[in-house]
């Protein structure tokens, strides 16, 4: 059980001239359930993946859940115990999907 575990990224500014900026909250607090990968990018944009309810979120820099899809299956925008998420190109999302063997592409 997460007890006061507190998650603090550090997010590299996309701009040079700015300062770094930080994302704090408690996953506590959240209510995910096992989650299994994490991506911050240097735009703001914080995508997760949960592997106890089958999804991908999409987080605010303050953890407010802004967007998710998924759920348990083997089918388009479904997954079977996602282990690992990519977003770093800028244009496209990754998830691994290991009980279904395959690496889901997904358009932001």
């Amino acid at each position: 059980m997460l007890l006061n575990i507190v998650l603090i990224l550090q997010l590299v500014s996309a701009q040079p001239d700015t300062t770094e900026g930080y994302l704090s909250f408690n996953l506590q607090q959240t209510g995910f359930d096992r989650i299994s990968s994490l991506h911050a990018t240097p735009a703001g944009e914080v995508f997760l993946v949960e592997s106890g309810r089958h999804r991908l979120v999409k987080l605010s820099l303050n953890g407010e859940r802004l967007d998710s899809l998924g759920r348990r299956g083997s089918g388009d925008y479904s997954f079977n115990n996602p282990v690992s998420v990519d977003a770093t190109n800028g244009m496209r999302i990754y998830v691994a999907d290991k009980n279904n063997r395959r690496i889901q592409t997904y358009d932001r």
